[in-house]
């Protein structure tokens, strides 16, 4: 029993690590994941498409292969995960747009908003 519980402390050990790391590196992951990080799904899709830019790359048609292979077949939320890849960016990118003042999505030099672009102040 002593055994047993060693080793789901360490698998939760583990998925903390992996999703701490995540966050940083590939935020993107978690949202496709939600909450499988100890799964067939979240290991083969960190290893077939380790990185953002990996993933990028994949088509929408193997993407939408993958998620049914691993029977995730609800089509509007495979859709939602398919959209959601092209845009994605890592955490370091998210932090530098927030202090930029760019909303997501939107790209640096490109219609910023009013809040983010510098006003003199009165003297």
């Amino acid at each position: 029993m002593e055994n047993r519980r060693h080793l789901v402390d360490e698998r939760t050990r583990l998925v903390n690590q992996q999703h701490s790391t995540l966050k940083t590196y590939f935020p993107l992951a978690l949202d496709l994941l939600e909450d499988q990080m100890n799964t067939l799904l979240a290991a083969e899709l960190l290893l077939r498409w380790p990185s953002l830019a990996a993933l990028q790359k994949e088509t929408p048609k193997a993407l939408r292969a993958f998620f049914y292979k691993h029977n995730s077949r609800n089509a509007k939320r495979i859709e939602q995960r398919i959209q959601a890849v092209p845009t994605a960016k890592t955490a370091d990118h998210r932090r530098r747009d927030h202090r930029a003042g760019l909303r997501p999505g939107q790209r640096p030099g490109r219609h910023a908003p009013a809040a983010a672009q510098s006003h003199p102040t009165p003297g």
